[in-house]
């Protein structure tokens, strides 16, 4: 999934790592991606990045894959930290 998306989206792997929320664990990956181009302020024109952060895992025979795609300024975002950990399978 994660090289997939990498290569499909034209982005550049940050970060690929394990984590684990209660019993629940698998790998969690941050992709940097362009979002267009804007004009800076010198007036050159910049590509704007979003990220793309995914944590994907596999509970019995299910796949379960959690995405939030937003400004880099905003990924890191104690309320996105709180999406991602809030997520619980029911057994």
């Amino acid at each position: 999934i994660r090289k997939d998306f990498v290569k499909n989206s034209r982005g550049k792997l940050l970060k690929d790592e394990k984590f684990k929320n209660g019993d629940v664990s698998g790998r969690e990956f941050f992709v940097q991606i362009p979002d267009g181009k804007v004009l800076d302020t010198e007036g050159r024109w910049t590509t704007r990045q979003k990220i793309a952060r995914f944590r994907v895992f596999f509970e019995g025979n299910r796949c379960y894959i959690l995405m939030a795609v937003l400004p880099e300024n905003e990924i890191y975002t104690p309320a996105i930290d709180k999406y991602f950990t809030s997520f619980v399978v029911i057994k």
